[in-house]
């Protein structure tokens, strides 16, 4: 895949906000990238694919954006991270839909989110 700082999406996501007021902590911009470049080879797709392919506006309407969340849950509990760092992992993913106008929600996946008994 090409750097990601070539796409579209990629760069609206990093674009930092003007005229704000109080800005949050800045995660390292490579960190980002690193983690969105993984979980776009892990899904076979690139970043401004993959958010042209979850918006409501697909034509053909097969918009494939609860596809990709569940694909992310997954990935990122396959790594088997601690709690802390699976949720900032998935908050970064995340964080690349919501800045491209994609709505995301945290826990409509009943299947992904079951937790194994003991």
């Amino acid at each position: 895949m090409e750097d990601l700082r070539n796409y579209k999406s990629v760069r609206k996501w990093l674009e930092v906000p003007t005229g704000r007021g109080f800005q949050p902590v800045r995660e390292d911009p490579m960190v980002k990238l690193a983690a969105l470049a993984e979980f776009c080879a892990h899904i076979g797709v690139d970043p401004d694919t993959l958010i042209a392919t979850c918006t409501d506006l697909v034509p053909t309407g097969k918009a494939e954006r609860n596809k990709h969340l569940k694909s992310l849950k997954t990935w990122v509990t396959a790594k088997e991270l601690t709690d802390g760092k699976a949720t900032k992992l998935e908050n970064t993913i995340r964080g690349f839909f919501i800045k491209n106008g994609i709505k995301v929600m945290t826990r409509p996946y009943s299947e992904v989110y079951r937790r194994e008994s003991a």
